[in-house]
């Protein structure tokens, strides 16, 4: 019997994890601006974004990006400010963080060039009471969805 379970477990869940926590896929809005190598210097305005998904570590967001002035700096520079509302109800919440990869994943051409891309995020000394707020955001999802099937 427990072959069986270790065998249909294994069917389930084919590869490693290497990710230290679980992520959560949920499409939330959110904003962010790149700061300078020392993030003494916001680089960019605020920059609109949607989550893909995100964890206790990190998110991955997809990024609309119109100029290739904004490009130039997304891809040079890898830190950035996150501002968020886990729920409509909550407080903001404010991360600073680290590109950790940007890939472009969809290209338009209008009058001007449209470009998706994909990043990344890792959070870089995240305050507790933030990380806390995610989680308890994550619990709350997982208990929703798991209600509903």
């Amino acid at each position: 019997m427990l072959e069986a379970k270790k065998d249909k477990m294994a069917k389930d869940f084919d590869g490693i994890e290497r990710r230290q926590y679980v992520r959560l896929s949920k499409e939330n809005s959110v904003r962010f601006r790149v700061l300078s190598d020392d993030k003494t210097t916001a680089l960019t305005d605020w920059i609109e974004a949607k989550t893909q998904n995100i964890s206790l570590g990190g998110m991955c967001i997809n990024v609309i990006v119109l100029s290739d002035e904004i490009k130039n700096v997304l891809e040079k520079n890898r830190f950035i400010e996150i501002e968020m509302n886990l729920t409509p109800e909550d407080d903001k919440i404010h991360i600073d963080a680290e590109r950790a990869y940007i890939k472009l994943i969809g290209e338009k051409k209008w009058e001007s060039s449209t470009k998706l891309y994909e990043m990344g995020i890792q959070y870089v000394n995240p305050p507790p009471s933030v990380i806390e707020k995610i989680r308890e955001y994550i619990l709350k999802k997982y208990l929703e969805e798991y209600k509903e099937k």
